[in-house]
């Protein structure tokens, strides 16, 4: 029996071959405890530090979790060394590998959560007041889109309150097929109208044809 073996400038502890300058060997993998405040054996406090069958590292620590020296001082991974293609620096978490990847990042200063990439940071905000930003990170309302946006699939778009256009040089509505704009349903009279809010005109740059019986005064 022993307890410790040097060789060749290397220690080893259950094992009379060590291969690195300090090498622990068990039979079943509970090769090593830190403890606490411990000088009988009876230690509460500890973290345990086993090798698995299949050389994995377990870590188990009493107190269940493991925690840095200080708080926000420390990333796990790096760009190129990741768990998994993930690693967590400062407040962004990488998903992918270095140059291609995606990025969940929360801003401490302006205080919203972000989703993007590595080309395009960013692509979606989520901020603290409840709004939602896309290709913005500062939305002006609820639900903002800096850009364009599609509706590809069949289906309709329902909006309970007023359709605003903010550009303040020109607005269009645009269609690639005949445009119908409706008031009311086929069961009741709803007056479509068609204004414009301060003194300007309602112009028509086409002819205005009735569709089909209807008559217009």
């Amino acid at each position: 029996n022993y307890a410790a073996v040097f060789e060749s400038g290397r220690v080893g502890i259950g094992t009379t071959a060590p291969d690195r300058a300090l090498e622990i060997n068990h039979a079943t993998g509970q090769n090593l405890r830190l403890t606490y405040n411990d000088s009988d054996g009876s230690a509460a406090n500890y973290v345990d530090l086993h090798t698995s069958s299949d050389g994995n590292l377990i870590l188990n620590p009493s107190g269940g979790a493991i925690l840095p020296a200080s708080d926000d001082t420390i990333s796990l991974g790096s760009s190129t060394y990741r768990f998994a293609d993930l690693y967590l620096g400062g407040t962004t978490l990488h998903i992918g590998e270095d140059g291609n990847e995606g990025l969940i990042n929360y801003d401490l200063t302006g205080e919203y959560l972000s989703l993007g990439t590595t080309n395009s940071a960013g692509l979606l905000t989520l901020t603290d007041t409840g709004r939602v930003g896309v290709g913005t990170n500062n939305p002006s309302a609820t639900f903002e889109v800096a850009g364009t946006v599609a509706f590809s699939g069949a289906g309709d778009v329902e909006i309970s309150n007023n359709l605003n256009f903010s550009h303040d040089t020109a607005s269009y509505i645009r269609s690639i097929a005949p445009l119908y704009i409706e008031a009311g349903e086929s069961f009741g009279a709803s007056d479509l109208i068609l204004r414009s809010r301060g003194s300007g005109d309602v112009v028509a740059g086409s002819d205005l044809v009735p569709y089909a019986d209807a008559t217009y005064s």
